[in-house]
């Protein structure tokens, strides 16, 4: 494997996505720093009850995969509505808490699966990656190893026309002794 940040990266990602129970504590976890932060900031984002959430969301996809990525996504939910929409409790004002919430369980499944189905194909890249580089080792062989026996049949063709060159070189100097020597008998008769 190439030892490139990128890869190291996504090596550490899958490690931990391959760990399902790491995917889940993170799951668990990152929608109280979500609400941490909303409470550090809580000045600054009135009428947006759910944007600190979204970070949260898409590490837990990432480092977890879709599953947790939805755990997240419904413990942010209820955190929102309890500690941050009026009335501070698990009841929803008709019809706007409602449609608020829609919307974010909507944007929290989007970004959930973008995120699950973008790891995924990155996997398959990945795998189709080191199958290309395999394919393309064994083709060098192959190429090599043609290469090295059209070499020695070369070398050999060589050899064979410089023998028969030799040959026929040979014949003709017979021929001519042949001929030389049947018209020095003619002459002598």
């Amino acid at each position: 494997r190439e030892r490139t940040g990128h890869m190291d990266l996504f090596g550490m990602l899958l490690w931990v996505r391959e760990r399902k129970w790491i995917g889940y504590a993170i799951a668990f976890v990152v929608p109280f720093l979500g609400i941490a932060v909303r409470f550090a900031i809580a000045g600054e984002l009135t009428g947006y009850p759910f944007v600190t959430f979204f970070p949260p969301i898409l590490l837990a996809a990432a480092l977890g995969g879709r599953w947790p990525g939805a755990v997240s996504s419904v413990l942010s939910a209820l955190l929102a509505d309890y500690f941050i929409s009026e009335p501070h409790n698990l009841n929803l004002p008709w019809p706007i808490g409602w449609i608020g919430m829609g919307a974010f369980f909507i944007v929290a499944a989007t970004m959930v699966l973008f995120i699950d189905y973008a790891i995924l194909a990155g996997q398959r890249v990945t795998k189709a990656t080191a199958l290309l580089r395999t394919l393309n080792a064994r083709l060098e062989e192959r190429v090599a190893d043609r290469t090295r026996e059209l070499t020695m049949m070369t070398a050999q063709l060589r050899e064979e026309i410089r023998t028969k060159e030799n040959a026929e070189t040979q014949l003709r100097q017979m021929q001519k002794m042949q001929a030389l020597g049947q018209l020095t008998s003619g002459i002598a008769h």
